[in-house]
């Protein structure tokens, strides 16, 4: 049991590092109760972004998820859902990037501009 729990202490803190870690924490939206109440004590956020940061970088089936992160299957998918209807994935992509968001869409922009001017060429795309 001990062994359990240590390995899942290792591969939390590689997986999201204490750096990350205070990047993404400000960035979630706090937790909101099911409406019809009950239920079990909310998990960490924590927990919930290492499992899926575990599932999206190793391709595991999210219903295979090991428990030593200390969630459920289920949780970790409502989380996800619930992250990505509220935009945290693009105002992690602005934190992470700070100052150069703005850069980035314009060069993003410029790229997707070209690669449509160029399937109307000859000269082929991108």
């Amino acid at each position: 049991m001990i062994v359990r729990w240590a390995v899942a202490v290792v591969l939390a803190r590689e997986l999201v590092p204490d750096g990350l870690w205070k990047i993404v924490a400000p960035l979630i939206p706090p937790f909101r109760p099911r409406q019809q109440g009950g239920g079990t004590v909310p998990v960490a956020h924590r927990k919930v972004v290492t499992a899926v940061v575990y599932v999206l970088t190793s391709g595991c089936a999210r219903r295979y998820l090991p428990p030593t992160f200390g969630t459920s299957p289920a949780t970790a998918h409502r989380r996800f859902a619930a992250w990505a209807k509220a935009g945290l994935r693009r105002r992690l992509h602005r934190a992470v990037l700070g100052g150069h968001f703005l850069a980035f869409l314009g060069l993003a922009a410029a790229l997707t501009c070209y690669k449509k001017r160029a399937k109307l060429t000859t000269w082929g795309t991108l």
